[in-house]
């Protein structure tokens, strides 16, 4: 191929390359236009509200709130108060029984079944099972 033609060819791909690129601009552009009035306008909670069994976000543009816990047994439960308002969080305690976990109340897990679960390993203190097989269950390692 001659220096001439081989000037055309890469004039011809930079041509058809820059019209590619413009379009990916034009069909990028008018998308993130789309996007953006209902992005700030509307919030959105993922847990569908004040639902603390859920793990939530609820978001409205820059505004986010996460649900959290406050303690072994609150969660700070993140919600919209609407539509149209940015999203905040109210406390709620969790059921009896329950507990706070990664943003969530999730029932208690079962500490012991038998006494042998309790056991500490030390000879001088009797391991004791209270409630087995509860969510109230709970070990003693009496002296």
């Amino acid at each position: 191929m001659m220096h001439q033609d081989k000037l055309k060819l890469n004039r011809f791909l930079l041509v058809i390359l820059g019209i590619a690129l413009l379009l990916l601009l034009i069909i990028t552009s008018s998308y993130i236009v789309n996007l953006s009035p209902r992005a700030t306008t509307h919030c959105f909670d993922s847990d569908g509200g004040k639902n603390v069994s859920v793990y939530g976000t609820a978001l409205k543009g820059n505004f986010v709130k996460l649900d959290t816990c406050l303690n072994s047994t609150r969660v700070s439960e993140a919600y919209c108060p609407s539509s149209s308002k940015n999203p905040t969080t109210v406390g709620i305690n969790c059921q009896t029984n329950y507990i706070c976990n990664n943003g969530k109340c999730e029932i208690k897990p079962i500490e012991c079944y038998t006494d042998v679960d309790c056991d500490d390993s030390n000879i001088k203190t009797e391991d004791r099972c209270n409630f087995p097989g509860t969510s109230q269950s709970f070990c003693e390692n009496i002296k």
